[in-house]
């Protein structure tokens, strides 16, 4: 079942990987301003995404998680400027990346509320 789900959509996976690498190399040849305004339409992008997951298909009306990717994108900026400034473009990135999934599972784990879970009722 999954080599057929594999093969019919083998562009769609190939372009796919295309995208990414081209995501992890363009630091290295565009401007700062470039690199920038592509952080900023990604993240426009994975907002929207969960706002229509969200929104459309659950029909759950939160905005919950945007308190989340709030706090996600102010730990990865403020790692991105102070802590990991000696850093290379792409290691800093991970870093970052790093910091914000830390802060996410401290606040979850403060809150005692993980997002995967929904309230059950009983019957």
């Amino acid at each position: 079942m999954l080599q057929d789900g594999i093969t019919k959509h083998r562009w769609w996976i190939a372009m796919s990987a295309v995208a990414l690498v081209l995501l992890v190399i363009a630091p290295y040849f565009l401007s700062p301003f470039h690199v920038r305004v592509g952080q900023q339409v990604l993240f426009a992008a994975g907002l929207a995404l969960s706002w229509s997951i969200l929104g459309g298909f659950a029909g759950y009306w939160s905005f919950g998680h945007t308190a989340f990717l709030g706090l996600g994108a102010f730990t990865a900026s403020l790692s991105m400027s102070f802590l990991a400034a000696h850093l290379p473009h792409p290691t800093r990135l991970a870093a970052a990346l790093r910091a914000a999934s830390l802060e996410h599972a401290l606040v979850l784990g403060a809150t005692g509320r993980p997002s995967s879970t929904s309230p059950t009722t009983s019957s």
